[in-house]
């Protein structure tokens, strides 16, 4: 996805490294709440006859921290990438993120039936 968008952006090297540290902000708290779902935490909320209501709460409020925590440099991130590209970069990004959104609708209405 990196390399997709570096191409189609034509991106300088500064903007580039821009990118990649808006990358790296955005799949740390996703590599957490994967690496959590993945782990014993959640396993082990099913390991008695009722579900662990407390201990699920817990670690929901602990993920929520975590991506409040992460917030700030995702936004900065973003921020930062955002202005460094010139007008028509700008452009070709709010074009692919339009696109993006309209695929996502389509494929939640095909997803309904409708």
């Amino acid at each position: 996805m990196y390399a997709r968008a570096c191409a189609f952006l034509d991106l300088s090297d500064s903007q580039q490294a821009l990118l990649k540290t808006l990358f790296d902000a955005w799949q740390a708290p996703r590599r957490a709440m994967k690496a959590l779902a993945k782990g014993p935490e959640v396993a082990q909320l099913f390991e008695t006859d009722s579900f662990r209501r407390d201990e699920a709460q817990a670690l929901f409020d602990a993920q929520v921290d975590a991506l409040r925590q992460a917030g700030p440099d995702l936004v900065t991130a973003l921020g930062d990438f955002f202005d460094a590209l010139d007008f028509e970069q700008q452009q070709a990004l709010r074009f692919l993120l339009r696109r993006l959104r309209r695929r996502g609708v389509d494929a939640a209405v095909r997803g309904a039936g409708l």
